[in-house]
């Protein structure tokens, strides 16, 4: 094969960093492959249990900018190398790249995120002999999810992705770990493998960041973002595209604002459709009242000046703005999807809205005319995210994970190409 030939880099890069040479006594090492080392929700929950996985035990690459976490994981000592992808011609490096970091980092365990790290590290981990784990956060093959793409991108998505995402699973992939249940058994579904071939670890919280805030300190915050009394804050965090509903938000904010005139929608993060999204409050005779503050890092303040989390994305896998504001003590309101009744008890800790602007209207106007019940909610949210979101203790669950999986055969993927006509057939019907 033509990267066969590539140029191996010289020294190691792992050794540079302490992780080149092989321990007297045998260590877990894990190196995490992901596209990016931006601001989104993969992203932030691999920074949040990286901080509280043994120290010296694991390594982090990812194929291509933006950067934003690399500072915050240097500085806790974990090491970080970008593979500097270019186009669709530089595929073949990349796998040969990975498998000599594998090799040369005498890793364990290669645990990917995102589809296209997925799809080579698969590779790569077969070529250096290396289990490799896959990371599921959202349901990308539900036709809720297909819904909000192009005719072009259900193709490519169903002939190209899909395809490949299959494959290499059945053929190189040890395990998925879903962040819930719903993720994990829809990527079976739609993968056609065996539920043994899936575990779920939950997505995590940074509970040392995300908590409540003292009312007098959240008073102040809210005079130095400027909000007046009597202002009533939604804030909403995700990207600005149609598949977080952010449309719906708008829609419903005229409906609010005749019995509630000082409402504002604050709406967090970036993404295609933030023009769009411009002119359609324009025209909703909202654009006074719902405000675009783009990407922000410091999420915590925005969500402690807020009086609801609303979030009416139309898909999801495990949402972790929903487990931050959760977290924060924000009384939520939710879009009626599965993973929303998994993540709110079936509704017990959040209001559960179905994806029309006339009842999310109704729903916000519920909350905000009935405060103590609102805050009863959130506070029992809060607590449930303590009690099973932590990053602790899910950093914890996933070490045990790697722990077991490492223990196994190279070679012992479980269920694997050969059971995939049995798997469909027990997913018929479904």
């Amino acid at each position: 094969m033509m990267w066969m030939n590539h140029e191996l880099p010289a020294p190691s890069f792992w050794a540079s960093v302490g992780l080149g040479a092989a321990p007297a006594r045998r260590r877990l090492r894990v190196l995490h492959l992901i596209e990016t080392l931006g601001r989104g929700g993969a992203e932030r929950n691999l920074v949040n249990v990286l901080l509280h996985l043994p120290r010296g035990e694991h390594a982090v690459c990812y194929l291509h900018p933006p950067d934003d976490y690399v500072q915050t994981l240097a500085r806790a000592g974990i090491p970080v190398r970008c593979l500097q992808m270019g186009g669709r011609l530089d595929i073949a490096r990349l796998i040969r790249q990975i498998q000599i970091e594998l090799e040369r980092g005498a890793f364990h365990l290669l645990f990917t995120q995102i589809w296209l790290a997925d799809i080579l590290g698969r590779i790569g981990g077969s070529l250096a002999r290396v289990p490799v784990l896959s990371a599921v956060q959202t349901s990308a093959y539900e036709p809720e999810t297909l819904a909000t793409y192009s005719f072009a991108g259900r193709m490519k998505t169903h002939l190209w992705r899909r395809t490949l995402d299959a494959l290499t699973a059945h053929l190189f992939l040890r395990r998925f770990v879903a962040a819930s249940r719903f993720s994990g058994t829809q990527i079976c579904k739609r993968l056609w493998l065996p539920k043994e071939r899936v575990v779920v670890v939950p997505n995590s919280v940074d509970l040392d960041r995300f908590h409540p805030l003292p009312p007098a300190a959240r008073l102040r915050l809210r005079e130095e973002m400027g909000v007046r009394a009597g202002d009533q804050i939604l804030v909403s965090v995700g990207k600005m595209n149609k598949g977080k509903g952010n449309d719906i938000l708008i829609h419903a904010m005229p409906h609010v604002l005749r019995q509630v005139p000082r409402a504002q929608l604050w709406l967090l993060g970036i993404g295609p459709d933030r023009d769009a999204l411009g002119r359609l409050a324009a025209r909703c005779g909202a654009a006074g009242a719902v405000r675009f503050l783009g990407q922000q890092a410091d999420v915590e303040r925005y969500l402690w000046t807020a009086d609801l989390f609303v979030f009416a994305s139309r898909f999801e896998g495990m949402p972790l703005a929903v487990l931050e504001a959760m977290a924060c003590g924000v009384p939520c309101i939710l879009s009626d999807i599965p993973p929303h009744r998994e993540v709110s008890d079936g509704g017990r800790l959040a209001l559960l809205v179905p994806p029309e602007p006339r009842a999310w209207g109704e729903a916000i106007l519920s909350h905000l005319g009935q405060p103590q019940v609102a805050h009863r909610l959130a506070e029992a949210a809060r607590q449930h995210t303590v009690a099973h979101y932590d990053a602790r203790a899910v950093a914890q669950t996933l070490d045990a994970l790697f722990q077991r999986e490492a223990r196994r055969s190279p070679w012992d993927r479980g269920p694997g190409l050969g059971d995939w006509l049995r798997a469909t057939r027990g997913f018929r019907g479904d």
